[in-house]
C-alpha cells in the first residue's frame, strides 16, 4: 500500500518506480484520474477535505476495490 499526493499521482514515473497499478483517487471531484487510459486502475471517490464528508460511506467500496487485488 502506497500512500500518495496528487503531484505523486500526477507522476507516471513514480507509479511505474513503485509498481503501483491500482489507485484510489480520494479526489477524484477535484483530481483527475491522470492516467486511465494506461494501465491504471483508478477507484474514484468524491472527498473533499473537510469535516462535513462522511468518509464511512466510502470504507466498503474501498475494502470491495483492495479485496479484488487479494489482499484481504
Amino acid at each position: 500500500l502506497y500512500l500518495g499526493n496528487e503531484i505523486q499521482a500526477a507522476s507516471k514515473a513514480t507509479l511505474v518506480e513503485h509498481n503501483i497499478h491500482y489507485i484510489v483517487n480520494a479526489a477524484a471531484n477535484q483530481v483527475s484520474n491522470h492516467f486511465s487510459d494506461f494501465e491504471f486502475e483508478y477507484l474514484p471517490l468524491d472527498l473533499f477535505d473537510t469535516t462535513a464528508d462522511d468518509i464511512k460511506q466510502y470504507f466498503t467500496p474501498t475494502y470491495e476495490f483492495i479485496g479484488t487485488l487479494g489482499w484481504t
